[in-house]
């Protein structure tokens, strides 16, 4: 549960939100610093959450010896490998 409480905080609110910010305040001369500040500040706590959402599923994924989740697993480092780069 802590994986996917962490993954649907990290991916699910607080980098769509950082995203919105930037796309939507922006626009508005009378928040020209702080859209970006609030921005930055979704992205970096959105992704510092999404590591550990990623290191708590790699780790619950090599515990798991019967049951294997390849393709979940797979896209998750795919996700976070892309995530990563952009960062």
């Amino acid at each position: 549960q802590v994986h996917g409480i962490l993954n649907a905080v990290s991916w699910g609110i607080l980098l769509p939100i950082g995203q919105l910010f930037a796309r939507y305040l922006k626009t508005f001369r009378s928040a020209d610093p702080a859209w970006f500040y609030l921005h930055v500040s979704c992205q970096i706590i959105g992704y510092a959450v999404g590591v550990g959402g990623w290191a708590t599923g790699l780790i619950l994924g090599s515990r798991s010896k019967g049951i294997q989740y390849t393709t979940h697993r797979n896209i998750g480092i795919a996700l976070f490998t892309l995530c990563t780069i952009q960062v």
